[in-house]
Protein backbone atom coordinates (compact mmCIF):
# COMPACT_ATOMS: atom_id res chain seq x y z
CA UNK A 1 0.00 0.00 0.00
CA UNK A 2 1.40 3.52 -1.41
CA UNK A 3 1.00 6.12 2.02
CA UNK A 4 0.91 9.69 1.02
CA UNK A 5 2.24 12.55 3.45
CA UNK A 6 0.07 15.43 3.11
CA UNK A 7 1.92 18.61 4.32
CA UNK A 8 -0.07 20.03 7.16
CA UNK A 9 -0.25 23.58 6.02
CA UNK A 10 -1.93 22.08 2.89
CA UNK A 11 -4.69 20.01 5.15
CA UNK A 12 -5.11 23.04 7.12
CA UNK A 13 -5.14 24.95 3.84
CA UNK A 14 -8.28 22.81 1.96
CA UNK A 15 -10.06 22.71 5.61
CA UNK A 16 -10.21 26.52 5.90
CA UNK A 17 -12.55 26.68 2.50
CA UNK A 18 -14.87 24.08 3.47
CA UNK A 19 -18.06 25.00 4.93
CA UNK A 20 -18.74 25.02 8.83
CA UNK A 21 -21.20 22.57 8.55
CA UNK A 22 -18.18 20.26 7.24
CA UNK A 23 -15.67 20.97 9.12
CA UNK A 24 -17.36 20.39 12.45
CA UNK A 25 -17.79 16.87 11.59
CA UNK A 26 -14.45 16.68 9.83
CA UNK A 27 -13.42 16.65 13.59
CA UNK A 28 -14.47 13.38 13.78
CA UNK A 29 -12.21 11.58 11.55
CA UNK A 30 -9.10 11.40 13.21
CA UNK A 31 -6.89 13.13 16.36
CA UNK A 32 -5.29 15.66 13.94
CA UNK A 33 -7.93 17.07 12.25
CA UNK A 34 -9.61 17.41 15.49
CA UNK A 35 -6.53 18.95 17.10
CA UNK A 36 -6.08 21.30 13.86
CA UNK A 37 -9.62 22.38 13.19
CA UNK A 38 -9.64 23.12 17.33
CA UNK A 39 -6.59 25.26 17.11
CA UNK A 40 -7.55 28.90 18.11
CA UNK A 41 -5.18 29.84 15.18
CA UNK A 42 -6.98 28.02 12.71
CA UNK A 43 -8.96 30.46 10.45
CA UNK A 44 -11.38 30.00 7.54
CA UNK A 45 -10.98 31.56 4.22
CA UNK A 46 -12.76 34.71 3.81
CA UNK A 47 -14.10 34.37 0.70
CA UNK A 48 -17.79 34.29 0.30
CA UNK A 49 -18.50 33.35 3.95
CA UNK A 50 -20.33 37.00 4.56
CA UNK A 51 -23.84 36.34 5.88
CA UNK A 52 -27.30 38.65 6.56
CA UNK A 53 -29.37 37.61 9.44
CA UNK A 54 -32.39 39.00 10.19
CA UNK A 55 -35.33 37.98 13.12
CA UNK A 56 -39.03 37.51 12.29
CA UNK A 57 -41.13 38.24 15.28
CA UNK A 58 -44.42 36.50 13.81
CA UNK A 59 -42.19 33.11 13.94
CA UNK A 60 -39.89 34.10 16.62
CA UNK A 61 -36.78 32.38 14.28
CA UNK A 62 -33.73 33.79 13.00
CA UNK A 63 -33.21 33.32 9.41
CA UNK A 64 -29.37 33.65 7.47
CA UNK A 65 -29.10 34.87 3.92
CA UNK A 66 -25.82 33.81 2.01
CA UNK A 67 -24.55 34.95 -0.89
CA UNK A 68 -26.36 32.36 -3.37
CA UNK A 69 -29.23 34.34 -2.12
CA UNK A 70 -30.56 31.02 0.02
CA UNK A 71 -32.51 31.71 3.45
CA UNK A 72 -32.02 29.51 6.54
CA UNK A 73 -34.12 29.34 9.18
CA UNK A 74 -31.88 28.83 12.70
CA UNK A 75 -33.46 26.38 14.46
CA UNK A 76 -34.96 28.18 17.49
CA UNK A 77 -33.10 27.31 21.10
CA UNK A 78 -34.82 29.52 23.50
CA UNK A 79 -35.54 33.23 22.61
CA UNK A 80 -39.64 32.61 23.31
CA UNK A 81 -40.02 36.62 23.55
CA UNK A 82 -41.86 38.95 20.84
CA UNK A 83 -38.74 42.12 20.93
CA UNK A 84 -35.92 41.32 20.20
CA UNK A 85 -32.95 44.15 19.61
CA UNK A 86 -29.12 43.28 17.18
CA UNK A 87 -26.49 44.87 19.28
CA UNK A 88 -24.12 43.76 17.15
CA UNK A 89 -21.75 41.39 15.45
CA UNK A 90 -18.14 40.59 15.54
CA UNK A 91 -15.66 37.80 14.54
CA UNK A 92 -18.89 35.63 13.41
CA UNK A 93 -20.61 35.98 17.00
CA UNK A 94 -23.85 38.18 17.55
CA UNK A 95 -24.67 39.91 20.54
CA UNK A 96 -28.77 40.20 21.03
CA UNK A 97 -31.12 41.06 23.05
CA UNK A 98 -34.97 39.76 24.25
CA UNK A 99 -36.63 42.60 26.42
CA UNK A 100 -40.13 44.33 27.47
CA UNK A 101 -40.83 47.76 28.25
CA UNK A 102 -42.69 49.95 30.35
CA UNK A 103 -42.44 53.57 30.30
CA UNK A 104 -39.98 53.68 27.72
CA UNK A 105 -37.80 51.74 30.28
CA UNK A 106 -36.82 48.08 30.50
CA UNK A 107 -39.04 46.33 32.61
CA UNK A 108 -36.68 42.92 31.56
CA UNK A 109 -34.05 42.37 29.66
CA UNK A 110 -32.13 39.24 28.45
CA UNK A 111 -28.74 39.57 27.00
CA UNK A 112 -27.67 36.71 24.41
CA UNK A 113 -24.14 35.58 22.24
CA UNK A 114 -25.05 33.53 19.29
CA UNK A 115 -22.43 31.77 16.72
CA UNK A 116 -25.17 31.52 13.66
CA UNK A 117 -23.01 29.41 11.85
CA UNK A 118 -21.92 26.90 14.63
CA UNK A 119 -25.31 27.37 16.26
CA UNK A 120 -24.13 27.81 19.30
CA UNK A 121 -25.78 29.76 22.25
CA UNK A 122 -25.25 31.13 25.58
CA UNK A 123 -26.91 33.25 27.73
CA UNK A 124 -25.18 36.31 29.78
CA UNK A 125 -26.62 36.42 32.99
CA UNK A 126 -24.52 38.19 34.99
CA UNK A 127 -24.08 40.95 31.97
CA UNK A 128 -27.61 41.29 32.10
CA UNK A 129 -27.89 42.26 35.26
CA UNK A 130 -24.66 44.70 35.30
CA UNK A 131 -26.45 46.88 33.01
CA UNK A 132 -29.73 46.47 34.61
CA UNK A 133 -29.05 47.10 38.75
CA UNK A 134 -25.46 47.86 38.21
CA UNK A 135 -23.94 51.21 40.01
CA UNK A 136 -23.22 52.00 36.25
CA UNK A 137 -26.66 50.98 34.69
CA UNK A 138 -28.86 51.72 32.06
CA UNK A 139 -31.57 54.39 33.56
CA UNK A 140 -33.72 54.48 29.82
CA UNK A 141 -34.26 52.67 26.87
CA UNK A 142 -31.18 52.58 24.40
CA UNK A 143 -31.19 53.51 21.01
CA UNK A 144 -27.76 52.89 20.12
CA UNK A 145 -25.63 49.80 20.81
CA UNK A 146 -22.28 48.00 19.56
CA UNK A 147 -20.32 44.93 19.82
CA UNK A 148 -16.64 44.58 19.20
CA UNK A 149 -13.40 43.14 19.92
CA UNK A 150 -10.28 44.66 21.79
CA UNK A 151 -7.15 43.11 20.46
CA UNK A 152 -5.09 44.34 23.05
CA UNK A 153 -6.65 43.43 25.92
CA UNK A 154 -8.27 40.02 24.26
CA UNK A 155 -11.99 41.39 25.42
CA UNK A 156 -15.35 41.92 23.67
CA UNK A 157 -17.24 45.17 24.30
CA UNK A 158 -20.42 46.46 24.51
CA UNK A 159 -21.68 49.82 23.91
CA UNK A 160 -24.93 51.39 24.63
CA UNK A 161 -26.09 54.61 24.35
CA UNK A 162 -29.20 56.15 25.92
CA UNK A 163 -30.98 58.90 27.54
CA UNK A 164 -31.00 59.99 31.06
CA UNK A 165 -32.62 62.15 32.78
CA UNK A 166 -29.62 64.11 34.00
CA UNK A 167 -28.05 64.30 30.87
CA UNK A 168 -30.57 65.19 28.42
CA UNK A 169 -30.25 66.37 25.60
CA UNK A 170 -26.99 64.44 25.17
CA UNK A 171 -26.71 61.26 24.92
CA UNK A 172 -24.66 58.83 27.48
CA UNK A 173 -22.59 55.83 26.76
CA UNK A 174 -22.22 52.85 28.38
CA UNK A 175 -18.59 50.79 27.28
CA UNK A 176 -19.01 47.09 29.01
CA UNK A 177 -16.25 44.44 28.89
CA UNK A 178 -17.27 41.08 28.78
CA UNK A 179 -14.41 39.07 29.63
CA UNK A 180 -13.97 41.78 32.96
CA UNK A 181 -17.51 41.83 33.71
CA UNK A 182 -17.23 45.59 34.16
CA UNK A 183 -17.68 49.06 33.05
CA UNK A 184 -14.98 50.50 31.27
CA UNK A 185 -16.45 53.94 30.61
CA UNK A 186 -19.22 56.11 31.25
CA UNK A 187 -19.47 59.30 29.04
CA UNK A 188 -21.54 61.79 27.93
CA UNK A 189 -21.74 62.24 24.48
CA UNK A 190 -22.20 65.17 22.36
CA UNK A 191 -23.87 63.60 19.32
CA UNK A 192 -26.96 61.62 18.62
CA UNK A 193 -26.31 58.49 17.71
CA UNK A 194 -29.20 55.88 16.58
CA UNK A 195 -29.50 51.92 15.43
CA UNK A 196 -26.29 48.89 15.50
CA UNK A 197 -22.99 50.36 14.97
CA UNK A 198 -21.17 49.02 12.22
CA UNK A 199 -17.41 47.41 12.73
CA UNK A 200 -15.10 48.25 10.20
CA UNK A 201 -11.12 48.45 10.61
CA UNK A 202 -11.64 47.32 14.38
CA UNK A 203 -13.98 50.16 15.26
CA UNK A 204 -17.33 50.93 15.74
CA UNK A 205 -19.24 53.57 13.89
CA UNK A 206 -22.76 55.40 13.26
CA UNK A 207 -23.92 58.34 11.26
CA UNK A 208 -24.61 61.26 13.69
CA UNK A 209 -28.16 62.57 13.43
CA UNK A 210 -27.56 66.24 14.37
CA UNK A 211 -24.42 66.05 11.48
CA UNK A 212 -26.83 65.96 9.27
CA UNK A 213 -27.92 69.55 9.94
CA UNK A 214 -24.51 70.69 9.85
CA UNK A 215 -22.78 72.12 6.88
CA UNK A 216 -19.63 70.81 5.97
CA UNK A 217 -19.53 68.64 9.32
CA UNK A 218 -18.76 65.25 9.46
CA UNK A 219 -21.51 62.28 9.67
CA UNK A 220 -19.99 59.17 10.91
CA UNK A 221 -18.61 58.89 14.74
CA UNK A 222 -16.54 56.24 15.48
CA UNK A 223 -15.48 54.23 19.03
CA UNK A 224 -12.12 53.45 19.04
CA UNK A 225 -11.66 49.63 20.73
CA UNK A 226 -9.04 50.33 22.52
CA UNK A 227 -9.23 53.69 23.84
CA UNK A 228 -12.93 53.57 24.49
CA UNK A 229 -13.07 56.70 23.02
CA UNK A 230 -15.59 58.59 20.67
CA UNK A 231 -14.71 60.49 18.01
CA UNK A 232 -15.57 61.84 14.20
CA UNK A 233 -14.46 60.34 11.21
CA UNK A 234 -13.68 62.22 7.66
CA UNK A 235 -16.71 61.81 5.30
CA UNK A 236 -16.55 62.36 1.76
CA UNK A 237 -17.28 65.74 0.32
CA UNK A 238 -20.37 64.86 -2.73
CA UNK A 239 -22.49 63.85 -0.01
CA UNK A 240 -24.43 67.33 1.18
CA UNK A 241 -27.46 68.46 -1.07
CA UNK A 242 -30.85 67.05 -1.69
CA UNK A 243 -34.17 66.48 -0.52
CA UNK A 244 -33.58 65.30 3.18
CA UNK A 245 -31.29 62.73 2.70
CA UNK A 246 -31.22 59.13 4.40
CA UNK A 247 -27.64 58.20 5.59
CA UNK A 248 -26.61 54.65 5.81
CA UNK A 249 -23.22 52.79 7.06
CA UNK A 250 -21.87 49.31 5.67
CA UNK A 251 -18.81 47.28 4.99
CA UNK A 252 -17.94 45.74 1.73
CA UNK A 253 -14.71 43.72 1.36
CA UNK A 254 -13.49 44.98 4.64
CA UNK A 255 -14.09 48.67 3.53
CA UNK A 256 -16.17 51.35 5.73
CA UNK A 257 -18.64 52.37 3.09
CA UNK A 258 -21.87 54.93 3.53
CA UNK A 259 -25.11 55.41 1.58
CA UNK A 260 -27.42 57.93 0.80
CA UNK A 261 -30.92 57.86 -0.52
CA UNK A 262 -32.41 61.56 -1.70
CA UNK A 263 -35.86 61.16 -3.20
CA UNK A 264 -37.53 64.12 -5.92
CA UNK A 265 -40.73 64.30 -6.60
CA UNK A 266 -40.88 61.69 -9.12
CA UNK A 267 -37.27 60.39 -9.15
CA UNK A 268 -34.91 58.47 -6.16
CA UNK A 269 -31.14 58.33 -6.19
CA UNK A 270 -29.26 56.10 -4.53
CA UNK A 271 -25.38 56.17 -4.03
CA UNK A 272 -22.13 53.92 -2.46
CA UNK A 273 -19.46 55.83 -1.22
CA UNK A 274 -16.11 53.57 -0.47
CA UNK A 275 -13.55 54.60 2.34
CA UNK A 276 -10.49 52.86 0.38
CA UNK A 277 -7.74 53.97 3.23
CA UNK A 278 -9.40 53.73 6.68
CA UNK A 279 -9.09 57.40 8.58
CA UNK A 280 -8.30 59.46 5.30
CA UNK A 281 -10.77 61.75 3.79
CA UNK A 282 -9.42 61.59 0.44
CA UNK A 283 -9.99 57.76 -0.26
CA UNK A 284 -13.55 58.36 -0.07
CA UNK A 285 -14.48 56.73 -3.29
CA UNK A 286 -17.95 56.72 -5.25
CA UNK A 287 -18.86 53.14 -5.90
CA UNK A 288 -22.24 53.22 -7.51
CA UNK A 289 -25.14 55.36 -8.02
CA UNK A 290 -28.83 54.33 -8.65
CA UNK A 291 -31.13 56.15 -10.19
CA UNK A 292 -34.75 55.25 -11.07
CA UNK A 293 -38.23 56.17 -10.56
CA UNK A 294 -41.10 54.38 -8.74
CA UNK A 295 -39.30 51.24 -8.89
CA UNK A 296 -36.56 52.71 -5.97
CA UNK A 297 -38.89 53.17 -3.02
CA UNK A 298 -38.10 50.15 -1.90
CA UNK A 299 -34.67 51.30 -1.27
CA UNK A 300 -35.32 53.85 0.55
CA UNK A 301 -32.62 54.25 3.76
CA UNK A 302 -30.49 50.91 1.99
CA UNK A 303 -27.61 49.35 3.54
CA UNK A 304 -25.03 47.80 1.64
CA UNK A 305 -24.54 44.01 2.89
CA UNK A 306 -22.24 42.30 0.65
CA UNK A 307 -20.88 41.28 -2.57
CA UNK A 308 -21.79 37.76 -4.44
CA UNK A 309 -19.03 35.54 -4.31
CA UNK A 310 -18.53 35.98 -7.76
CA UNK A 311 -18.58 39.95 -6.95
CA UNK A 312 -20.77 41.08 -9.86
CA UNK A 313 -23.96 41.82 -6.96
CA UNK A 314 -23.93 43.92 -4.47
CA UNK A 315 -26.65 42.52 -1.96
CA UNK A 316 -28.78 45.57 -0.66
CA UNK A 317 -31.18 45.68 2.33
CA UNK A 318 -34.25 48.22 1.60
CA UNK A 319 -37.06 49.13 3.70
CA UNK A 320 -38.95 46.06 3.03
CA UNK A 321 -36.74 44.07 1.05
CA UNK A 322 -33.36 43.02 0.14
CA UNK A 323 -32.05 43.41 -3.45
CA UNK A 324 -29.52 42.67 -5.72
CA UNK A 325 -27.37 45.58 -8.02
CA UNK A 326 -25.58 43.83 -10.88
CA UNK A 327 -22.49 46.76 -10.71
CA UNK A 328 -21.82 45.50 -14.89
CA UNK A 329 -25.03 45.52 -16.11
CA UNK A 330 -26.57 48.19 -13.70
CA UNK A 331 -29.86 46.39 -13.09
CA UNK A 332 -31.68 45.76 -9.58
CA UNK A 333 -33.71 43.25 -8.40
CA UNK A 334 -35.86 41.88 -5.87
CA UNK A 335 -35.03 38.61 -4.05
CA UNK A 336 -36.32 38.53 -1.19
CA UNK A 337 -39.49 40.58 0.37
CA UNK A 338 -40.65 40.86 3.93
CA UNK A 339 -44.11 39.50 4.35
CA UNK A 340 -46.72 42.67 5.31
CA UNK A 341 -47.86 40.49 8.46
CA UNK A 342 -45.01 40.10 10.11
CA UNK A 343 -42.29 42.60 11.85
CA UNK A 344 -38.87 41.76 11.09
CA UNK A 345 -35.33 43.13 13.04
CA UNK A 346 -32.16 42.97 10.81
CA UNK A 347 -30.69 42.12 8.64
CA UNK A 348 -27.30 42.13 10.47
CA UNK A 349 -24.00 41.15 8.58
CA UNK A 350 -22.17 38.65 10.10
CA UNK A 351 -19.24 36.38 8.62
CA UNK A 352 -18.77 32.59 9.37
CA UNK A 353 -16.88 31.63 12.34
CA UNK A 354 -15.95 28.73 14.66
CA UNK A 355 -15.47 30.92 17.48
CA UNK A 356 -16.67 29.23 21.24
CA UNK A 357 -18.67 30.47 23.14
CA UNK A 358 -17.44 28.62 26.55
CA UNK A 359 -14.61 31.38 27.56
CA UNK A 360 -17.90 33.72 28.16
CA UNK A 361 -19.16 34.89 31.43
CA UNK A 362 -22.86 33.67 32.03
Amino acid sequence: MVHIHIPEEIIVEMLSRLPVKSILKFKLVCKLWNSLLSDPRFSLATKGREHAIFWCSGKRCFSSLDHQYAIREIPRQCWDRQHLDFLGSCNGLLLFSTYGTRYDCYSYCYFYLLNPSTRSFRGLINFGRRILYGENRITDYPVAYGFCFDKLSDDYKAIMVYYSSSSFPSQRALVFSLKRGTTLRDVSLPYMLRGTGVLANGNLHWIDVNGQEIIGGDLIVCFDETTNRFSKLPTPAVVRGGNKPIYRLGVLDGCLCMSRYTAGIYTFKCELFVMREYGVKESWATLCAISGGANLKSVRGWEPLFFTKSGEELLISGSYCILAYNVKTKSLKEIHTYSGQESYVGPLRYVESLIPLGNFER
